[in-house]
């Protein structure tokens, strides 16, 4: 198992949330802001990257230690570590302790032959779920379809 990888991605994040707090509080000035973040937060046993938040600005933390962030992309990637899931949102509350993301926005999750719209979701990375609070359209590709829907001829069934 390759630590090494994780435990460099967690310092790394730790010390940056807790340096842009200390600095906020210690100065009395709001949070500090980024533009073009890329922050990967989660990893797998062999230290790859499993999952990645980017924003094109982002606040940095506020009160509950959330990170504000507009144009936000969120990408899964699968066990060989392709790039599997997108999420994207005009603005999003991202929580790094927790490993969830949260809005109220219109939101587009894709996945291959899948594409799932709808208004405000919240994503629970460690449960690798993805809730679309309302609104909810979602397109399945014809020839997925035909390859995953057992029939009655197949002896599939409920």
């Amino acid at each position: 198992m390759r630590w090494s990888g994780r435990t460099r991605g967690v310092a790394a994040l730790s010390a940056l949330a807790a340096a842009l707090g200390a600095v906020a509080t210690v100065s009395g000035q709001a949070p500090l802001s980024a533009k073009g973040v890329r922050l990967p937060f989660e990893y797998d046993e062999e230290g790859r990257i499993r999952a990645e938040f980017y924003a094109a600005s982002a606040t940095l933390p506020n009160a509950a230690g959330d990170i504000s962030a507009t144009d936000v992309r969120i990408v899964f990637s699968d066990e060989a570590g392709r790039p599997d899931t997108t999420v994207v949102c005009g603005g999003s509350q991202f929580r790094l302790s927790e490993k969830t993301a949260r809005s109220d926005d219109p939101v587009r999750v894709e996945k291959p032959g899948i594409l799932m719209t709808g208004v405000g979701y919240r994503c629970v990375s460690s449960d690798k779920v993805i809730l679309i609070n309302r609104d909810v359209r979602v397109v399945i590709d014809r020839s997925l379809k035909e390859q995953r829907m057992p029939t009655a001829r197949s002896g599939g069934g409920l």
